[in-house]
C-alpha cells in the first residue's frame, strides 16, 4: 500500500470511529435515575391493592402534589397519566422512594429468605 492509501483508510477509520461516537452520546434532555413504568407498576399495584408488603409506597401517597387516590379502587386514565407526570417530575421524592423500596424490600423478602 503507498502512503496516500494508508491515509485514506486512516482517515476513513477516524470518521467512521468519531460518527458512531456522536451518535452514541447522550442527549441534552434531562435523564432520570430510575424507569419511570416500573415506578407506575408498584404504584398501581399498591393503590388498587394495598398490602403490608407495599405499605411503604404511601409515603408518595402523601406528597405534596400528589395526584389524588383511592385506595383500594381502580386508577383512571387520567389519573395514570397525573401521576406518570409526577412521578418524571419530582426526582428527589423519588431517590427516597427508592431507598424506603429496598428497605422494604430487605425487610419483608430477605427476612422471608433466611427464615425458610
Amino acid at each position: 500500500m503507498t502512503k496516500k492509501q494508508i491515509y485514506f483508510v486512516a482517515i476513513i477509520f477516524a470518521v467512521s470511529f468519531f460518527t458512531n461516537k456522536a451518535y452514541s452520546q447522550a442527549s441534552d434532555a434531562p435523564g432520570l435515575p430510575y424507569y419511570v413504568p416500573a415506578i407506575m407498576e408498584i404504584i398501581t399495584d399498591a393503590a388498587e391493592q394495598p398490602t403490608d408488603t407495599n405499605a411503604y409506597v404511601s409515603m408518595l401517597f402523601e406528597a405534596q402534589d400528589f395526584p389524588e387516590i383511592v385506595l383500594g379502587e381502580e386508577l383512571e386514565n387520567e389519573t395514570l397519566s397525573e401521576i406518570e407526570e409526577w412521578v418524571s417530575t419530582h426526582a428527589a421524592i423519588m431517590q427516597e422512594f427508592q431507598q424506603e423500596r429496598k428497605i422494604n424490600y430487605d425487610k419483608f423478602y430477605l427476612e422471608q429468605g433466611n427464615n425458610q
